[in-house]
């Protein structure tokens, strides 16, 4: 087998492959945010867009989404450290949502969040 490329991050979960040949990913790093805990880490959820060629893109921070929209007060029930919001699912929406607004959250069950953009929705 021969290696066309590689991505050096910890990608995991998901992954949407895009018509032009790219890739959305997920991934996540540890990181003190300290706004959010002082001492100990969380796991950094990422979306990253990569080209064909598996060359970075763009990169949506999870938390940064939803700490930018309405939907803030959700943060209230994730743990102060650790694996805070643990993203498990991306999925590339096909055209313009019936309704849009900043970000939308949909419930699946009571362990179960999700956040939508005009070009990404993500599962957790």
């Amino acid at each position: 087998m021969n290696l066309l490329w590689a991505f050096d991050d910890h990608v995991h979960h998901d992954i949407e492959v895009l018509e032009d040949g790219g890739f959305y990913v997920l991934t996540s790093h540890a990181e003190i945010v300290e706004r959010i805990n002082l001492e100990r880490p969380i796991l950094h959820d990422s979306v990253v867009l990569l080209d064909a060629n598996g060359r970075e893109i763009d990169r949506f921070v999870i938390l940064e989404a939803i700490e930018n929209s309405d939907f803030t007060p959700l943060l209230d029930q994730a743990a102060s450290f650790g694996d805070r919001l643990h993203t498990n699912e991306i999925h590339v929406l096909d055209g313009p949502p019936q309704r849009f607004e900043p970000a939308g959250v949909t419930r699946r069950n009571s362990r179960s969040r999700g956040i939508e953009s005009p070009k990404l929705r993500l599962g957790t």
